[in-house]
């Protein structure tokens, strides 16, 4: 079912800066682009990131099911501060084996990565993203 929504959604793109690089944000801005995620993508180019933006802040958890390349997330409250980060989190294919990732602190935004993106940024809590 969810790849079959995936296939009627339109996403929408913007720049965002991290630290000094410019990447192109795909942006998840409805409970069902939310759900759905990176799910089913082959990849993601290097530059570019997925920007989950959320009604309200709170400890806005993913999973891994259906992916298919491994992921930083990055956490961020309304302000843009980085509240939490979770790197080279990876792909599961059991449900039952699928861990759910929350952040520490509440959070308004997230950011979906490549993995390893989070370190070459140097990407740290407390670290300020222009959205």
């Amino acid at each position: 079912m969810l790849k079959f929504l995936y296939g009627l959604q339109r996403y929408t793109t913007r720049s965002i800066m991290i630290n000094r690089s410019r990447y192109t944000a795909i942006i998840a801005d409805s409970s069902i682009k939310r759900a759905i995620g990176l799910m089913f993508r082959q990849e993601l180019g290097a530059k570019q990131c997925m920007l989950f933006t959320f009604n309200h802040s709170g400890r806005h958890s993913i999973w891994m099911h259906n992916m298919r390349f491994p992921i930083d997330a990055v956490w961020l409250d309304e302000d843009g501060a980085v509240v939490d980060i979770k790197e080279r989190l990876k792909p599961c294919s059991s449900l039952l084996n699928c861990p759910q990732y929350a952040p520490a602190r509440d959070a308004k935004y997230l950011i979906e990565l490549n993995a390893g993106n989070a370190r070459r940024e140097r990407i740290r809590k407390g670290s300020k993203i222009v959205l």
